[in-house]
C-alpha cells in the first residue's frame, strides 16, 4: 500500500505541476509552489523528485512517449510509407513539445546532447529518430554511424533555432511554413524526392490529424 501511495504522490505531483508550468511557465515555477499545490512541505516533494528539472524531464519523458506511441499506432494502423511517418513524428513533436508551453523550457534548453555518450546516441537514434532512419534506408541513402549521427545533432539544433525564432518573431513563419523549410533544407537535399513528393506526404498528414 505504500508503494501504491508513493507512485500516486509523483503522478500527482507531476499533474500539478503540468498545470503550473502551462500556466506559468516552466521558469517562473518554483519547487515550494508545485509542494503547496499539493498541499505537502516544501522538503517533502525531495523524497519523490531531486529538482524542478527532474520533475520536467519527467513530463518531457512521457510526451516523447506519447509521440512514440502514436507513431506505432499509425504505423500498425495504416502501414504508411517512411515519408508520411517521418513527417508524422516531426509535426508531433513541434506541437507536443516545441509549443508546448508545459514541455517547450525542456525541449528548447535542457535538451541539447552535449553529456550523451555513443551508447545514448544510439539508443537516441533508435527511438526519437527511428523514422528519419527508416527513410534514409528506404530511399537508398546510408550514412556512417558517425555522419548520422553527426546528421541528427545538426539537424535537431536547425530545428530548434528555427522554431525558437518563430516563437519570439524574429522569423514571421507560421509552424507549417516552418516545417517546409525544414524538410526542403535538410532532409529532402540527401533524399531522391521532390518537393512535391513530400507536400502530398506532408498534406496526407495534416488530413489525418485534423490540422
Amino acid at each position: 500500500m505504500a508503494y501504491k501511495k508513493s507512485e500516486e504522490t509523483r503522478a500527482g505531483i507531476l499533474t500539478v505541476a503540468r498545470k503550473l508550468f502551462a500556466a506559468k511557465g516552466y521558469e517562473h515555477t518554483e519547487m515550494k509552489e508545485i509542494a503547496k499545490e499539493m498541499g505537502m512541505t516544501h522538503a517533502a516533494m525531495y523524497y519523490y523528485f531531486k529538482s524542478k528539472e527532474d520533475v520536467a524531464w519527467e513530463i518531457y519523458r512521457e510526451e516523447t512517449d506519447g509521440v512514440l506511441e502514436a507513431v506505432r499506432s499509425v504505423q500498425e494502423e495504416r502501414n504508411p510509407d517512411t515519408l508520411f511517418l517521418c513527417i508524422f513524428q516531426y509535426v508531433l513533436f513541434i506541437q507536443k513539445l516545441a509549443f508546448n508551453p508545459v514541455t517547450e523550457s525542456y525541449f528548447f534548453d535542457k535538451i541539447n546532447y552535449r553529456s550523451y555518450d555513443r551508447s545514448e546516441m544510439q539508443r537516441v537514434r533508435r527511438s526519437y529518430y527511428a523514422t528519419l532512419d527508416a527513410l534514409f534506408e528506404n530511399c537508398g541513402v546510408k550514412k556512417a554511424d558517425d555522419e548520422m549521427t553527426a546528421f541528427i545533432l545538426t539537424s535537431d539544433a536547425y530545428a530548434k533555432a528555427l522554431l525558437s525564432a518563430i516563437k519570439t518573431g524574429v522569423v514571421d513563419y507560421t509552424w507549417k511554413e516552418a516545417l517546409d523549410h525544414f524538410f526542403r533544407h535538410l532532409i529532402l537535399t540527401d533524399l531522391d524526392v521532390s518537393f512535391d513528393t513530400y507536400a502530398e506526404a506532408r498534406d496526407a498528414v495534416f488530413v489525418y490529424l485534423n490540422y
